[in-house]
């Protein structure tokens, strides 16, 4: 390090760690919700079959907008079979959100702010959505496991969900 004079950036990856592919994920839903706002919408593009041309062009934006700035190299090959896989995990999740009951997104990726004993945190919730009765449900996308046991400790490990109750009761 000393001898070469090699600074501390880090090396360029070939794939995708959980982060980046997260990252990935997180922006790519952004860039689906933003075209598709409610569930009647979501549900006439799978009725037109227009379902994965969808994702596919949203997770292609995503993943062009983020290799802009990674340290991953791209090799075509691997960025064609990345939107492939990523296509066909958010169909999965997409189909599945069609079956839930009406809903109506009202925000994505939107940064807040809430105030605790005087500390202000931004927080930036990835969905929140709104049923035809008022209930307001917020989404925190995850790719991997979550541990809600973690909420209780002395000091609490991933802190997002309790957050976002308490500034959205």
């Amino acid at each position: 390090k000393h001898r070469l004079a090699v600074d501390n950036k880090i090396t360029p990856e070939i794939d995708y760690d959980a982060t980046n592919r997260g990252t990935v994920i997180h922006k790519a839903l952004e860039l689906f919700w933003s075209g598709t706002k409610n569930r009647a919408q979501l549900n006439k593009i799978i009725q037109k079959n227009q379902l994965e041309r969808n994702i596919f062009n949203s997770v292609t934006k995503a993943l062009n907008s983020h290799l802009k700035t990674a340290t991953i190299k791209t090799q075509p090959r691997f960025v064609s079979l990345e939107i492939k896989s990523l296509t066909r995990l958010l169909k999965k999740w997409l189909e599945f959100e069609q079956t839930r009951p009406d809903f109506e997104v009202i925000s994505s990726e939107e940064n807040t702010k809430i105030y605790i004993a005087g500390m202000k945190i931004n927080i930036r919730p990835d969905r929140i959505d709104r049923t035809p009765q008022g209930e307001t449900i917020i989404f925190d996308y995850k790719t991997g496991n979550v541990n809600p046991s973690g909420w209780f400790d002395e000091r609490i490990q991933e802190p997002q969900l309790p957050l976002y109750a308490l500034k959205f009761k």
